[in-house]
């Protein structure tokens, strides 16, 4: 008679096996978690900084937009409409050169004012020259709303953008009141600024 002794199929055996250490399905498991959870994470991060991008890009720019809105209507305020020369095409941008009033010694007199040009503000006063406002293009082709101060030359003597991204720039005169709009480009789509300016020295 044959005798078979029957294997050992201790659970306590296994166990002890399965305690030793993760099994691999465990470990592709734990893998594959960790790594789902590090990419959340990463675009989140992304995101967060693209966002702060974002909102300082937009910051600047309509900051931009504002300090243009106020110094170009203060200075079409104090402009002679009698030297100011505008160019408007039917389908482009606008080109306005003009004087404003400035100090002439006591005298009336018309030119540019402009604390850039020197130190002694007195020197600052230019009589004859001319403030003109154009859409040029730019750096990347982009275009831009630029500021010159000329000389009775025809020379720049002083030069500064004042918005970029410019998709139009019109100005029109309607009675006494100057129209003038700006519609520039920016994250967030198409941006239209529109504002009235009467001018003091008709």
């Amino acid at each position: 008679m044959r005798i078979v002794k029957p294997r050992n199929t201790s659970r306590h055996g296994r166990d002890s096996r399965g305690r030793a250490g993760f099994t691999l399905v465990e470990t592709i498991l734990a893998s594959t978690l960790f790594v789902g959870v590090g990419y959340v994470l990463l675009m989140s991060s992304q995101a967060s900084q693209q966002s702060h991008r974002t909102v300082s890009m937009n910051v600047e720019s309509n900051g931009t937009l504002r300090e243009f809105t106020d110094h170009f209507q203060d200075e079409l305020r104090s402009a002679n409409r009698e030297t100011l020369v505008l160019d408007q095409p039917a389908a482009g941008n606008a080109t306005l050169r003009f004087q404003t009033a400035i100090n002439g010694g006591g005298a009336e007199a018309w030119g540019v004012f402009d604390r850039r040009l020197s130190p002694d503000e007195a020197a600052c006063n230019r009589d004859g020259w001319f403030i003109q406002y154009a859409v040029e293009q730019g750096g990347l082709a982009l275009n831009e709303l630029v500021r010159r101060v000329i000389d009775t030359n025809g020379d720049t003597q002083l030069m500064h953008v004042m918005a970029t991204n410019v998709v139009r720039f019109s100005v029109d005169s309607t009675g006494e009141v100057w129209v003038v709009r700006l519609e520039t480009l920016g994250d967030e789509g198409r941006r239209e600024d529109e504002f009235d300016v009467r001018i003091r020295n008709e």
